[in-house]
């Protein structure tokens, strides 16, 4: 908030664009971030909220696993008994083949 004061907000339109994980959006104040912004003419506030499961994936993730080991390390965030590991993987392998094609 501490920048927030030292922003000339006079009759400005201002974006502001958060990041927060899960456990954060229940004690972000709207209302103070609006306060702290109170000359402005108009204010947005947009949210991208980061899941536990993408925050526990990893941004690296994406971009240095195939789409199958994405599912693998999904299952076992999840904990999927192994047992039904063999014909869930073979199903997501179905469908990532299958979206190829296409």
């Amino acid at each position: 908030m501490d920048a927030l004061d030292e922003f000339d907000s006079h009759e400005s339109v201002v974006r502001v664009q958060l990041t927060l994980r899960a456990e954060q959006e229940a004690s972000l104040q709207e209302s103070r971030i609006k306060e702290a912004l109170g000359q402005a003419s108009s204010i947005t506030i947009q949210r991208d909220v980061q899941s536990d499961l993408r925050t526990r994936l990893g941004d690296e993730a994406s971009q240095s696993l195939t789409p199958i080991e994405l599912v693998e390390r999904y299952f076992a965030l999840l904990e999927e008994p192994e047992e039904n590991l063999p014909s869930l993987l073979a199903r997501a392998e179905e469908i990532i083949h299958d979206s190829d094609e296409t």
